[in-house]
């Protein structure tokens, strides 16, 4: 079973996009891009400007609570380091609750306040490339176990993206896959 810390550290690992070994405005940039890309929005229209907006906040709010040395980088060290003092600490850090808010709206394709079974389908396919059958039938009884209607709420996802990161035994494919989508 995986550590609470080497979940932090393959996190840390899968945004630092130019494997650097520090999240910095670098690693922001390509997230920016890549989040435009999955919201299936146009570079430059003002939907891609609200994500972006929405991006720097969630960034800045990530080096605010993870930069220890003020360097304006965050290392994995910190970042391991800030996520562990949370989980110790028994509380979701605002920074990630920002973040599942602004993932929750993005799949909510049809912005009816609800992610069903088939927006998280169709999203985790566009942004992980999930399209094994097997995959997708635990993820949807990982749904089925938070929100038996198989409708999940904004509370149910925080729950459960607070789950992976605050308990180890929290590490189901549909937190991992939640909790990707928020960092």
């Amino acid at each position: 079973m995986e550590t609470l810390e080497q979940r932090y550290a393959r996190q840390f690992d899968r945004i630092d996009l130019d494997k650097s070994g520090f999240l910095d405005l670098g690693d922001l940039a390509r997230q920016e891009e890549e989040v435009v890309r999955l919201a299936g929005v146009a570079a430059d229209s003002p939907e891609a400007e609200h994500v972006a907006v929405q991006m720097r906040g969630g960034f800045i709010s990530l080096i605010r609570l993870a930069d220890s040395n003020k360097d304006a980088k965050v290392s994995k060290a910190e970042f391991v380091a800030a996520l562990s003092q949370a989980a110790r600490d028994k509380r979701f850090p605002s920074v990630v609750q920002e973040r599942v808010k602004f993932a929750f709206d993005l799949v909510d394709s049809n912005h009816n306040g609800a992610i069903g079974s088939d927006e998280l389908a169709s999203f985790l396919a566009r942004a992980h490339s999930v399209t094994d059958p097997a995959k997708i039938k635990v993820i949807h009884e990982d749904v089925k176990k938070v929100a038996p209607n198989g409708r999940v709420m904004l509370a149910e996802v925080e729950k459960v993206v607070a789950d992976y990161y605050l308990d180890e035994n929290g590490d189901t494919e549909l937190g991992r896959a939640l909790a990707d989508l928020a960092m």
